[in-house]
């Protein structure tokens, strides 16, 4: 099967969705206002330090062109710690959780020429800030070529 990946870096929306982070530390970088844009990836402790609640993390793309039929777009969470609802143009994919395990969702149906996406994520008091938190590595679209598959089945 052949996967071609698409990071999802660079200039992701935040709004804090709860008003729990008036109360905490402000984080190194100064990130104390209510909405704007962050780098991604980032680590929670380095966007918010420890501030505790939930953020709605947004990201605007393309859907990849020329995608054959037998093609199918994967979008894939790599390193999450905390939870967190996932949302594609409004629809609810499913809920991130602390986990080893990479968490993926087949998008292929819910693609519209522009997307938006949106991660409602939380980190509470049982956030464990000694390691890195939040969505800290890569998010992607994975698009994947099943056909080569198919034909030997």
């Amino acid at each position: 099967m052949k996967i071609h990946r698409i990071n999802l870096k660079g200039p992701w929306g935040f709004e804090w969705l709860t008003d729990e982070k008036s109360t905490q530390a402000l984080p190194a970088n100064g990130l104390s206002a209510t909405t704007g844009k962050l780098q991604m990836p980032m680590s929670w402790q380095t966007a918010f330090g420890s501030q505790t609640g939930t953020v709605q993390l947004t990201r605007r793309f393309h859907t990849p062109t020329n995608l054959a039929s037998s093609e199918q777009v994967h979008l894939v969470f790599n390193g999450v710690v905390g939870c967190g609802d996932v949302l594609l143009n409004g629809a609810l994919l499913g809920q991130l959780s602390t986990s080893s395990v990479v968490n993926s969702f087949d998008i292929t149906a819910l693609l519209q020429p522009a997307n938006l996406l949106a991660v409602n994520w939380t980190c509470d008091a049982n956030c464990d800030f000694s390691q890195p938190a939040g969505l800290y590595a890569p998010v992607a679209l994975e698009i994947q070529d099943d056909s080569r598959l198919a034909q030997t089945e």
